[in-house]
């Protein structure tokens, strides 16, 4: 599952906002290091942001794929969404290892040499450096929450594909 937040708001509001919320213990906000509590003030603070959000989740039809091929299959139908649909023209995720980094930027300049996204930028972040990294990973937290913590995200438009 990928998550993306739409947002034009600069970082340090972001970060202040996690900040004035004490939610910001660490280098970032990370979902499952919170309590039940704070995933409530976190959902709540970013439902006060206004923004829009978009998940995808790929459902393998055969058990032995491998969770990278998911993965680029969901970014394969998500950019032309988000370029397309929401007007995104740049794209910050968070970076992962070297070797997953290195593949993820190859598989994006394939998908502008094949014409799937055209003017998207996209950019490897580390996962402290910017906090606007921090909001998929509540938004995907709480949709997949347990049933009796599921929380309410608004503006959460969602996809999912089958491989």
């Amino acid at each position: 599952m990928i998550g993306v937040s739409i947002c034009n708001l600069e970082e340090s509001t972001v970060r202040s906002q996690f900040k004035k919320a004490k939610l910001l213990k660490g280098k970032k906000v990370h979902w499952y290091d919170m309590d039940s509590r704070e995933h409530e003030k976190s959902i709540s603070l970013i439902n006060g942001l206004k923004l829009h959000h978009v998940s995808i989740s790929a459902e393998p039809l055969l058990k032995t794929m491998r969770p990278e091929r998911a993965r680029r299959k969901c970014l394969e139908t998500l950019l032309p969404i988000l370029e397309i649909q929401y007007g995104v023209t740049h794209l910050f995720m968070e970076s992962r290892n070297v070797k997953q980094d290195h593949n993820e930027l190859r598989f994006i300049q394939t998908l502008h040499a094949k014409q799937f996204v055209r003017a998207l930028r996209y950019e490897l972040l580390p996962g402290g450096s910017d906090s606007r990294l921090w909001l998929p990973d509540q938004i995907l937290g709480a949709s997949e929450g347990c049933e009796s913590e599921r929380l309410v995200v608004n503006d959460l438009e969602r996809f999912s594909i089958s491989l």
